[in-house]
């Protein structure tokens, strides 16, 4: 452990024992609740409050909260600017600095955790361990894949044949892709306006004008009611070039037997729905390889599940751990300001979720990242 626990003292130089840290709350209220401490010997009972600085007490209204009254040890990082903590009583809580009994990489770890121009442990991961953050970038990866096919399952439609419903969830999905950043919303709604369609009976092109004319983005007041955004996208990913790419492989999916998604070697099977696009261009290699991680082998592990195919569970898994993505750069940002190798992270689509949900939110606690550091 890089924290001793022998010699702490309080704010005002009272020697500080920590016998029970009690159960962490995971509801309002104080951090820590049935703590045991002792204060220069003398027994104390309650609950332990967490800070990054002594003001964050006052910050949070605690002064003012009767429910913070059986706090007896307020934790900080450092004191800062207040000395004192006061419970609505007006009674003192025992302020434990830590800062001082930190090693200084660990130190500066914490001290960075309120930035908002850049990640916690940004400046800091050599000393952490590159090591530490790839095994944090795979579990972050394996989490985003069992995200991904939750997200997918809400598409779902149990009302219908096993084999339609997958289909509608998989096109869904590809519409979703298709729109993101910008138009995710509405080429969803898009989908659910082209599923009910007979496109049997329509030509490709005959299915791509009724999806433009039902998206209402070639009339003024029906392309803002529908929230379509042309601003702030390239060419190639607004709604006039996406729209019939996702009508063609709506069309497509729908035409290819489920035999061939279950039996087909997982890459064939997915380039082989490009073959159809004559007329419209279809999307370039990199938007086909993001619409083949985060949409297609969701829906084969779906797939599997559904019909009982472990195989194709394994199959769709495996080719996840392994697929790479290029991820745009703008994601990348925080983890650009880090001491990390770039090539441990451009083409992991793991560190879309890591960033989105661990770093941003400052979720170090569940981090295999910091859990190395404190553990070293």
């Amino acid at each position: 452990m890089q924290f001793d626990f022998e010699e702490l003292k309080s704010s005002c130089g009272k020697r500080i024992e920590l016998h029970d840290p009690g159960r962490r709350n995971e509801t309002d209220g104080p951090d820590f609740c049935g703590a045991s401490i002792s204060v220069d010997g003398l027994r104390w009972f309650g609950d332990v409050e967490i800070h990054h600085t002594a003001s964050d007490w006052y910050a949070h209204g605690h002064h003012q909260d009767s429910n913070y009254d059986r706090v007896i040890l307020h934790v900080v990082f450092e004191t800062g600017t207040r000395a004192t903590t006061l419970r609505s009583d007006g009674s003192t809580v025992y302020l434990l600095p830590l800062k001082s009994y930190l090693p200084e990489n660990l130190a500066g770890l914490l001290q960075q955790f309120n930035r908002t121009d850049r990640i916690p442990c940004a400046g800091n991961l050599r000393f952490i361990s590159e090591k530490a953050f790839q095994r944090q970038l795979e579990l972050a990866r394996t989490e985003y894949f069992e995200q991904k096919v939750d997200h997918l399952l809400a598409y779902y439609d149990p009302n219908l044949r096993p084999s339609e419903a997958w289909k509608q969830t998989l096109i869904t999905g590809l519409f979703e892709v298709l729109g993101i950043s910008h138009n995710r919303e509405p080429m969803i709604r898009l989908a659910r306006k082209l599923l009910p369609l007979d496109t049997n009976r329509m030509s490709p092109q005959q299915l791509i004008d009724v999806a433009l004319q039902r998206s209402g983005i070639d009339e003024p007041e029906k392309r803002a009611a529908g929230g379509w955004k042309f601003k702030g996208s390239r060419p190639a990913n607004q709604p006039s070039a996406r729209i019939p790419q996702a009508a063609l492989l709506l069309k497509v999916i729908r035409e290819v037997p489920l035999r061939r998604f279950m039996n087909q070697p997982l890459s064939r099977q997915w380039d082989q729905l490009f073959t159809r696009f004559e007329s419209t261009p279809p999307p370039g290699a990199q938007q086909r390889q993001i619409l083949f991680a985060v949409a297609y082998l969701p829906a084969l592990y779906l797939l599997g599940h559904l019909f009982g195919s472990q195989s194709l569970k394994d199959r769709a898994f495996e080719r996840w751990k392994s697929v790479e993505v290029p991820v745009p750069g703008s994601i990348l940002t925080p983890l650009e300001k880090t001491d990390l190798n770039p090539a441990i992270y451009r083409q992991n689509i793991g560190a879309v979720y890591q960033l989105k949900r661990y770093c941003l939110p400052r979720r170090c606690r569940h981090c295999q990242v910091f859990k190395h550091a404190i553990n070293s």
